[in-house]
Formats: structure tokens, sequence, C-alpha cells
């Protein structure tokens, strides 16, 4: 009989852009705030969403529009799109070290940059509009006031959705990892753990069919509610339900990191720290799709699947299968950040 004992581990470090593990380091003090009072996310960075990523996060206006937002650094408007859907109303800044600053949901911008794009859609005779704008043509300065939060476009309610891009490849990138002050010390919350047999040779509890572990904890250590033991046979994977907590508003937002160890061997390496937009629609193949689909649950899969093209994968052993052939029991691990 082939046993394994599941013991669930979370652990945060102090703040939430300290990842689990250490990619590109990026300038944490030549941006200012996009906002002038403290940010509280309603939404962050990676999060799951319906066929994508959301490629910056939301920060919370108080139900409010009308809020000044501001250019982070010198630099110069590099496009505007006003539409109907998606961003709505949108602006783009290029900075001089290489990066693009992204506001969204706009209801408005300064005189000046409100004048030039009102001459440009006389011109063209429309009010939707995608255009890019020239260097040197509208220059902004750090701390400058350059646009207001709003509600517009596809969108639940009054917030600034802010991101940054690098310039050359338009990649987005986690704006927390650039020093933003974001207080983050409540650990994240694990809801769940699921377990696949890969095969018709592969089984848990000895059946061929997945199976749901609920967890409990506090305090950033959880483990599964049920004291039996968990009977595994063949090529096994793991998938897990986590959320992370805000510390001003208590909303739930997505996960960073999440790391899988099989007794002292890691087998997944999880962080969403950068992706690019032609990648996005793999979210899909990350999440157990049947699942969402059928009972609109979010479980994130320790498996990289054939063809999925994801670059958020590190140190991962053998795709995130694990074959359990012995008579011994294992520990397995997660840490989610």
């Amino acid at each position: 009989m082939k046993q394994l004992i599941l013991i669930f581990l979370v652990f945060i470090l102090s703040c939430k852009t300290e990842k689990l593990i250490s990619q590109e380091t990026y300038p944490k003090d030549y941006f200012r705030s996009p906002v002038d009072y403290k940010i509280s996310l309603a939404g962050s960075f990676g999060e799951l969403r319906k066929n994508h990523f959301h490629s910056g996060i939301d920060i919370r206006t108080d139900g409010m529009e009308g809020k000044p937002v501001y250019a982070i650094a010198d630099g110069y408007v590099s496009r505007i799109n006003i539409s109907s859907t998606g961003f709505g109303i949108a602006l783009y800044i290029t900075y001089p070290n290489g990066y693009v600053s992204v506001y969204g949901h706009l209801k408005g911008f300064n005189k000046t940059i409100g004048a030039w794009i009102k001459a440009q859609q006389y011109k063209r005779e429309s009010f939707v509009v995608d255009i890019p704008v020239d260097p040197g043509v509208l220059n902004v300065k750090k701390g400058e006031m350059v646009a207001l939060s709003g509600n517009t476009g596809s969108t639940a309610g009054p917030h600034l959705h802010f991101e940054i891009r690098d310039a050359a490849t338009q990649n987005a990138i986690d704006p927390l990892l650039f020093g933003f002050d974001i207080k983050d010390d409540i650990p994240p919350k694990i809801e769940k753990v699921r377990i696949y047999p890969m095969d018709q040779n592969s089984t848990v509890n000895r059946s061929g069919k997945p199976v749901n572990l609920p967890v409990s904890g506090q305090g950033g250590t959880y483990q599964i509610i049920s004291k039996d033991i968990i009977e595994v046979s063949g090529d096994i994977t793991f998938g897990i339900s986590a959320f992370d907590l805000m510390n001003e508003n208590g909303m739930k937002d997505g996960v960073h990191s999440i790391e899988l160890m099989i007794d002292t061997t890691v087998y997944f390496t999880q962080s969403i720290d950068h992706f690019a937009f032609d990648e996005t629609r793999y979210v899909n193949s990350l999440l157990d799709y049947p699942l969402l689909v059928q009972f609109n649950s979010l479980v994130q899969r320790s498996y990289v699947a054939t063809n999925n093209k994801l670059r958020i994968y590190y140190h991962v052993k053998n795709r995130g299968v694990i074959n359990f052939t012995d008579d011994k029991t294992h520990k397995v691990l997660y840490l989610v950040k």
C-alpha cells in the first residue's frame, strides 16, 4: 500500500515584493507613487482572471472619481487610448529608464493633455481614439498631475488601474517590485489542496479521480483537516486554492509565489513577477479549467502541461509529476506567498 502524509505550511516574508525566488532587479527609488495617499489595493498583479492574468494593480479611490493621478517620473506621454471598453480612458507615459506606466479607467486628463487629445478627436471626428504620441509633444515632470481617476471602460466601480511595462517588450511587470509602499503582513490563506492521478495506472485513495483536501489553520500555518493517511500510487500531481488578504481592506487578492516540496525535494516553483501579453491566455492551462467552468473554483495546478508556454515556472522537476512507487510515508509541503 502506498501512503502519503500531507503537511501544509505557509510562510510570508516581510512584504509581498520579496519573492520566494530571486528574479530580475528593478529600481526601488526611481518612481514616486501615482497617487498622493496611501495605496490600498483592490486587485493585485498576476491575479487570475477569466482567460488572462491581471496586468497591473488596482488602486482603491474610496468609491470616488476625480482623484488626482501623477506622473511617477520625468517622461513623456507616448499613447492615449479612449474607448468605451477595456481601460476606458487610458494614459501611457514612457520614461528614460526604459519603463512605461499605464493609467486606466480615468475620468479625464490635465488641461494640457486634455486640450491636445480633444483636438485630435475633433480632427478624427471620433470620440474613440488610440493615438501614439511622439516624444517631446507632451512632456511631463515627476509629480505632475496628469489625470483624474474615474470609472470608465470595463470596470465594476471607481478605481485606478496602474501598470508598469518594459518599454522594449511591452511585457507587464509587477509594480510592487519598484518599491511602492504597501503594507502587507497578513499571511496568505490556503482553502484546499487537490490531488490528481495522472493516468489510468495512478490512484488517490484507490480511485482514479482527483481528491479535494480541505485545510485549516491560521497565522501562516495550515494542515489538512482530515487526520487520515492519503493513499496514492503512480504518477501524481497537486493543485492549490489560495488567496492573499489585504491589510487595509480585507479584500482577497491573488498570491504571487507557490512552491511545492516532496520531502526535501522541490518539484515546482511558480512566481508571477512579469508576463508577456501573448502568453496570458495560457492562464487556462495553469488553472484546473474544468473545475473553474463547472464550479467557479480557482485551483492552480502545480504542474506544467504540454504546450503551456508561460514563463512563470522555476525549479520544476518532471513538470511537477511525482511518481509514488514505494511503501514509504512522504511529506508534502506548500510554501505560498
